[in-house]
């Protein structure tokens, strides 16, 4: 598995606009997705993804595109992201009572 941590300088208003762009299927590979406010500016996103080819697609061919429209290209430079090879991932999952 593969993480990542980028911070995109977009506003929370930008960030959903370019969910809308994206849209709500899930892209090949992802397995979990974050993102919110960061603390020096931006909207920090944290994911997690089965490969970094999966990642790597989804960025340039879905991420990258979205971003520039839904900004009409006034997103500042994304800092450079800290990308991981990871071993797993911890999940809690609700208790079902038997």
């Amino acid at each position: 598995m593969y993480a990542t941590s980028t911070t995109l300088y977009i506003t929370e208003s930008d960030a959903r606009r370019v969910e809308a762009e994206i849209g709500d299927l899930v892209p090949d590979g992802l397995v979990v997705h974050v993102a919110g406010p960061s603390p020096d500016g931006g909207w920090q996103i944290i994911d997690v993804w089965e490969t970094e080819a999966q990642c790597n697609a989804f960025r340039t061919q879905q991420l990258v595109p979205a971003v520039a429209r839904a900004t009409e290209g006034s997103a500042g430079p994304a800092q450079p992201s800290i990308s991981v090879e990871i071993n797993g991932v911890l999940e809690r999952r609700p208790l079902v009572a038997v």
